[in-house]
């Protein structure tokens, strides 16, 4: 059924820039005006604005700029530590999505995100799927651009977000095949040498195929990045297995134009294990999440660009109840 819908106030949202953070006991929330509609054949429209966020991991909310800063800040293209902190002037995000289904197996979608004063950026993303629903290959193709608005959040170039001009490019591809018990794919991404691509950490995941929790190419250029992904369920144990292998070849750690957090080439091995509870306890489940990241780029031996970046593990257990 053709239906529009409008909501306004405090929730929790799922795009590709400002969403909820799988794994997290406190996802991100925002405050606004959201728009959904399905009144044109095959497409899926949503728009808003967004004046407050609750970053994840946090129980305060702030306004859209000062919002940006709340986790670590990085460094600027100089190399000293970035001053944009509880300096970003922002009012507001505006947000524009839409989904077409072209074919019964080809889906394209199209999102926009101004942060007023600060940057813009465009996602475009092509899915395609074959073969039967029990047995099902599928590819998809991503192109992210961004460019700074204005100042970049501040007159100031040491307190702005983004460098004024500064511009940064992202394409990623993917394939793999799914049914019911398995979903594998090989993913790709790139990000260029034009610039950073920046998004605030406080706000969520990053949107590539190559995303894997517990890190991201959020403030990189220059980045080739290979990730393998294994999702296997045993419908009965109600349980989830997801296995998932990375590859990230960054820009040099004192390459401060496209390394804003000095992190090294690395790997990453990701172990994540899921179980449903049912009876009276339907409703919750149970995550163990086992992350290790080994070091392959340089770190000129400074331990700085070492600790809590490679040559680590984390391990997270996670208990979540959904109302």
């Amino acid at each position: 059924h053709k239906k529009s819908s409008i909501a306004l106030g405090r929730q929790l949202l799922n795009t590709p820039f400002v969403n909820l953070q799988d794994g997290r006991m406190r996802p991100t929330g925002v405050e606004g005006i959201w728009l959904l509609s399905d009144q044109i054949k095959k497409t899926h429209l949503q728009a808003g604005l967004l004046y407050a966020i609750s970053p994840r991991g946090t129980t305060k909310w702030f306004d859209v700029g000062r919002s940006i800063g709340v986790f670590p800040v990085g460094v600027n293209e100089n190399g000293n530590k970035s001053g944009y902190k509880e300096h970003v002037e922002s009012n507001g995000i505006l947000l524009l999505g839409i989904e077409h289904q072209i074919h019964k197996n080809i889906q394209i979608k199209f999102w926009e995100m101004l942060v007023k004063n600060v940057m813009n950026t465009q996602l475009l993303q092509a899915d395609m799927v074959s073969g039967k629903e029990s047995n099902q290959f599928f590819t998809g193709l991503q192109v992210v651009t961004q460019q700074a608005v204005n100042d970049g959040g501040n007159a100031d170039p040491t307190k702005a977000y983004i460098k004024k001009g500064a511009t940064s490019l992202s394409f990623g591809a993917r394939a793999g095949f799914k049914n019911k018990r398995i979903n594998t794919s090989v993913n790709y991404n790139r990000i260029t040498s034009n610039g950073r691509y920046l998004m605030p950490r406080e706000w969520g995941r990053d949107p590539f195929f190559t995303f894997m929790p517990r890190e991201r190419n959020e403030g990189v250029g220059g980045l080739h990045a290979v990730v393998m992904k294994l999702d296997y369920k045993i419908p009965k144990q109600r349980i989830n297995l997801a296995i998932t292998g990375g590859y990230f070849d960054m820009p040099d750690v004192v390459d401060f134009r496209l390394n804003k957090y000095g992190l090294p080439s690395y790997t990453q091995l990701n172990l994540d294990i899921r179980y449903q509870f049912e009876g009276m306890m339907k409703g919750l489940d149970a995550q163990i999440l086992w992350v290790h990241k080994g070091k392959v780029g340089d770190t000129y031996q400074n331990k700085r660009f070492e600790i809590n970046k490679v040559k680590m593990c984390n391990f997270n257990a996670v208990l979540n109840y959904h109302f």
